[in-house]
């Protein structure tokens, strides 16, 4: 049988099941001919026989839970893991709403109930086999990617990045996307919001992947935002490939206008993916001079990912105090290459506060620090931003000037020349 070719398999020891599996596929796909079946054991699975799948070039595997719920879900995962576009099928319980969504987790289609019936199949046959995309015929959105990251942990990427989505999200009416690749995962938190599923989950699911499934994996935020959020486990985060950076990238951009990625401060090889995808970077330091040294690095990696603009390329000084630090801001151009595009001033108190509330700071009127984000948005956004919602005063009015000045990169109140 090593050398054998078939569109399913079917997984488990009931060899009953196995012969009533076998009639019904005749009867609904016959053109699928024979299932390729596997009577080992879930748990003794070799990796031989996992090779014979892959070179049977199995489309659908359908998996029996049998009396091992925790073995099937394991080989699920695995099954995933060598190939994140073949649908897996389990087939047992589907009364248990813990194990439908252990199973999601594990990266399974669908569950089937058992005994088999022809109309379940069928069904479940027409939805995965192989096709175009659901709603790949919609026009793509021309989306804007920020890329918020920093060379140093502390620096508050997470807050720049989640109150930059926030101000995106309200100032242009537009759909907006806060994407979590931080490996700690806090932005959830900065939004008050517990997600129930992680990016992790979307990679599981690239080969079904279509508007509403991406719509169900997203949690909601009263501004507009939405949040893909990353995993629970960071050793999953961790674990993801540049393959699946790329394809969580394409799947969320055709329906947002902006997305927002929280790249924290990681070294992983995935994250020149995310910069070669993005149209915008924002490289978050503080004026501490290790702080600046890991943004001169940072900067030097970003310049051989980017494939934009430089001028796409824009340094925030986080936490600043003039006058608390040797560093003078008219001189760091000349260390790390790049004007300070924007400054944010510190204020401890507000932000911790903003995460034991989960509200974002540009909701608080009352501090510069929430202010100063705001205006960072607005800047970013530039035409986008719908009237009546720029700053107000002579800050909005000058930040209105700097956009329309053509390649101007000075920005307004919070700048290196009007914090000196």
């Amino acid at each position: 049988m090593g050398s054998q070719k078939a569109s399913v398999a079917f997984i488990s020891t009931d060899r009953p099941l196995q012969a009533s599996f076998r009639e019904v596929l005749a009867e609904v796909a016959p053109e699928a001919g024979a299932p390729m079946e596997v009577l080992t054991p879930l748990g003794e699975m070799t990796p031989e026989e996992l090779l014979r799948l892959d070179y049977a070039e199995v489309s659908i595997v359908f998996v029996d839970l049998g009396s091992d719920s925790a073995k099937a879900l394991e080989l699920t995962r695995i099954l995933i893991g060598r190939q994140a576009d073949r649908p897996v099928v389990l087939v047992g319980p589907t009364s248990d709403p813990e194990l439908l969504l252990a199973g999601l987790r594990a990266g399974a289609s669908e569950f089937i109930g058992r005994p088999l019936d022809v109309a379940t199949i069928r069904e479940s046959l027409s939805r995965l086999s192989p096709r175009a995309p659901k709603g790949s015929g919609r026009p793509a959105r021309d989306a804007r990617l920020f890329a918020v990251l920093s060379g140093k942990g502390g620096t508050g990427v997470t807050t720049v990045a989640t109150n930059l989505a926030v101000t995106l999200a309200k100032t242009t009416q537009r759909k907006t996307l806060l994407l979590d690749f931080d490996e700690l995962g806090t932005a959830g938190l900065l939004l008050g919001l517990w997600p129930r599923y992680t990016f992790q989950d979307l990679v599981k699911n690239f080969h079904r992947m279509d508007d509403e499934l991406l719509e169900s994996m997203v949690e909601h935020h009263e501004t507009g935002v939405d949040l893909l959020a990353s995993p629970l486990d960071s050793s999953e985060a961790v674990a993801i490939s540049r393959e699946n950076t790329v394809r969580v990238i394409e799947s969320v951009k055709g329906s947002y206008d902006y997305v927002v990625m929280d790249l924290g401060r990681s070294l992983a090889p995935w994250i020149d993916a995310a910069l070669a995808e993005s149209t915008d970077v924002l490289v978050i330091s503080t004026a501490e001079v290790t702080s600046i040294r890991n943004a001169k690095r940072m900067l030097e990696r970003v310049e051989r990912s980017f494939k934009g603009m430089k001028s796409g390329i824009r340094v925030v000084v986080n936490q600043f105090t003039s006058g608390a630090t040797n560093v003078r801001l008219d001189e760091l151009k000349g260390t790390l290459g790049y004007p300070v595009f924007r400054t944010l001033p510190r204020d401890d108190e507000s932000a911790l506060l903003a995460a034991d509330t989960g509200k974002p700071l540009v909701l608080d009127t009352g501090s510069k620090y929430g202010k100063d984000l705001y205006a960072l948005g607005t800047e970013l956004a530039g035409d986008a931003v719908l009237n009546g919602t720029r700053p107000s005063g002579f800050k909005g009015r000058l930040s209105s000037l700097v956009r329309r000045k053509k390649g101007a990169q000075t920005p307004s109140e919070g700048s290196p020349r009007s914090s000196k």
